[in-house]
């Protein structure tokens, strides 16, 4: 209690704002759901898979998943584990901003600055590992920093850079664009280091990533999660995908206005510091990789922990001078507290559902069924959550003796149905062969579908060897069953395929 007196109005104000903003907006995207499912297949004996019948990692993100199931061992409610664990990283994100605020009054420029950021803080609580990404980049801008002091405190916190950076990366592989180029620069900067030292701290780097990615290889067959060959391996032109992804950041400056103008500010100003060139490199790059992939059907969420970095490093840097600035706190508080849109000022539910060149407000679609809000009326009322119509067709398949069932929203329905039937995702997110076949060309960004060839679905409900007319489809569907369903991981056969299809 001495300590809270002690703390300062401004960053009581600050940490009352973010609590807030964290409480109005909580909610669990559909997408999520996925994640949950290949929980609750875990607890039900078959492993982190998504069908019983088959071994396929459905999950982005390895560290996610676990922190989920660490989770579940303590309680059922997936949502609420998901919300109290993005709580506590919401918490430990705030804190790691304060120590490099450095004062309360940075603290308050911060966090109001966030507050008007959708990007951000519609995927702080959403049920995916977005919360924990901005608890393990604000850690990596906060060790990237004190790295640089002299003597054993700098190398501390090069050990501690390593050790985030290596979280990072079983968080959000993609994002190691965006916490590469600092930590090449701190291992720069204390150079020269022993080779024992350098290999150390290399090992902390990747260390879990090489250790998952092994695991993965033997258990799936593959390195990385199914969705990413899903979204990826889609035979979709480059220039196709550059265009897309330049109207994602677009499509962000038009409703997200300070994300971008934020965005644009910083490459501005660290461009002419030369102790900053290093998240300059990082946040072009990770910008780059967005456009590149063509961004994502959920408006803002690939550029909120560019934007948190970017925010978080001139505060650091440049601090004392922003605070004293009436310009841009005026600035700040009218676009928080005016504009119609911003965390502050939108409604608790509801929203614009409307699809834009392949990107739509996620949260604005679910939340008025998968909010917080919603969760706690249904518990209270003991009603079942959430109230979809796929939580009653997947309730429908429980227990049930029918064939695969195709389904292109697969969350809330594999959820609800429980872990034994078979949910065939059309969009190709839980299914290696389908993954591996062009996609259709009625696309949308984030979604690829494939169509199902009828011989493979009969093949699943007759539990038989699936037979193709295509020699090519039938060779790749006999060896994603070897891989994914042979019962000897270590059998020459399987590891054959393992090499074929692993280019």
């Amino acid at each position: 209690m001495e300590r809270l007196r002690a703390l300062s109005p401004w960053t009581l104000l600050a940490a009352s704002l973010a609590a807030a903003l964290y409480l109005k907006l909580a909610w669990v995207g559909e997408d999520a759901y996925i994640v949950f499912r290949s929980v609750e297949q875990l607890f039900a004996g078959h492993g982190p898979v998504w069908n019983p019948h088959e071994r396929v990692q459905v999950f982005t993100s390895p560290l996610w998943f676990g922190l989920l199931a660490l989770g579940r061992c303590c309680g059922g409610d997936l949502f609420g584990i998901a919300l109290g664990l993005g709580a506590l990283a919401w918490a430990g994100t705030l804190l790691a901003l304060r120590r490099l605020a450095g004062s309360p009054g940075r603290f308050l420029l911060l966090v109001l600055g966030l507050a008007g950021a959708n990007a951000v803080l519609d995927y702080t609580a959403s049920g995916l590992e977005s919360g924990l990404l901005y608890l393990l980049l604000a850690l990596t801008v906060l060790a990237e920093r004190r790295s640089r002091l002299p003597g054993p405190r700098g190398g501390a916190a090069l050990t501690g850079l390593a050790l985030v950076v290596g979280l990072v990366l079983v968080t959000r592989l993609d994002h190691v664009f965006l916490v590469g180029p600092p930590f090449a620069a701190a291992l720069w900067r204390q150079r020269p280091l022993a080779g024992r030292r350098l290999a150390g701290l290399l090992a902390l780097a990747f260390g879990p990533l090489a250790a998952w990615s092994v695991f993965a290889t033997i258990w799936y067959g593959f390195p990385l999660p199914n969705t990413a060959y899903a979204k990826l391996d889609t035979g979709i032109s480059a220039f196709v995908l550059v265009r897309q992804g330049v109207r994602y950041v677009l499509h962000t400056a038009g409703w997200d206005a300070l994300v971008v103008a934020g965005l644009g500010g910083f490459v501005w100003w660290a461009r002419r510091e030369r102790g900053e060139w290093p998240w300059l490199v990082a946040v072009l790059l990770q910008l780059a990789y967005v456009v590149r992939v063509g961004g994502d059907f959920m408006q803002g969420r690939f550029l909120a922990g560019i934007f948190l970095v970017a925010a978080a490093v001139a505060i650091a840097a440049r601090g004392a001078d922003l605070v004293r600035r009436r310009a841009l706190w005026s600035g700040l508080i009218l676009y928080v507290g005016l504009f119609p849109w911003t965390p502050v000022n939108k409604p608790v539910h509801g929203g614009s559902s409307l699809i834009r060149l392949g990107i739509a407000d996620e949260r604005a679609v679910y939340a008025d069924a998968l909010s917080v809000w919603r969760w706690a009326a249904a518990r209270r009322a003991q009603r079942p959550f959430p109230d979809l119509v796929w939580r009653e067709e997947g309730e429908a398949l429980r227990g049930g003796s029918g064939g695969p069932v195709v389904a292109p929203n697969i969350g809330v329905l594999g959820w609800a149905a429980g872990p034994d039937p078979l949910i065939i995702d059309p969009l190709a997110l839980s299914d290696p062969f389908l993954a591996r076949l062009p996609c259709d060309p009625a696309w949308r960004i984030g979604h690829f579908p494939r169509p199902v060839p009828p011989a493979y679905l009969a093949s699943l409900a007759a539990g038989a060897p699936v037979v193709l007319d295509d020699p090519d489809r039938q060779a790749l569907a006999r060896d994603i069953a070897l891989i994914t369903r042979g019962d000897d991981l270590f059998a020459a056969e399987r590891w054959r395929a393992i090499l074929r299809r692993n280019p």
